[in-house]
């Protein structure tokens, strides 16, 4: 399964912006030689256009490792993900005055999800820490703690036959 960005795509991706000249596509692995997340294949989208160069972060399911790949499949474990970034983020987002997670910009059948790339947030080279390394731990493991447990939830209302979506009720 290869990781494949057309024009129509791009221009998903660029909603209302607009360009008159695509001039490049070009996808750039972050994970080729190491793996980089464990449920996944990363790259760098990058897209040059006459308005200059934006880059994405895109991410895949796994394209050489049958046993990673048959879990997401068997969890439904990518799926769920993509509605997290589609449908449940963007109702969060709503009660907040400032920007907290990646938009997502474009879903392709449902083996990869371009998000907006959080480089340009500058995280990572902030000093301004707004948690403590004690504080930040005990929220990561809430949200995952969460996370999960709205897996389960999920499982839970498919097994029991209840049609319904959590997301709607946020």
């Amino acid at each position: 399964m290869s990781v494949e960005v057309t024009e129509r795509d791009v221009k998903e991706i660029f909603g209302r912006k607009k360009f008159s000249t695509l001039r490049n596509v070009e996808i750039v692995s972050l994970s080729d030689d190491k793996i980089v997340g464990f449920l996944g294949d990363h790259y760098i989208l990058r897209i040059t256009t006459d308005t200059g160069i934006h880059e994405y972060f895109l991410k895949a399911v796994p394209r050489n490792n049958e046993k990673r790949l048959e879990y997401i499949e068997e969890t439904g474990f990518f799926e769920r993900e993509i509605n997290i970034y589609q449908h449940f983020i963007p109702k969060l987002a709503k009660f907040s005055s400032f920007s907290w997670s990646s938009k997502c910009f474009l879903v392709k059948n449902n083996h990869f999800i371009v998000l907006e790339n959080l480089v340009d947030y500058k995280i990572v080279e902030s000093q301004q820490l707004l948690l403590d390394y004690d504080h930040f731990k005990v929220c990561i493991k809430n949200i995952f703690t969460k996370t999960f447990k709205s897996f389960f939830i999920i499982d839970c209302i498919k097994i029991l036959g209840i049609n319904a979506c959590i997301f709607n009720y946020l």
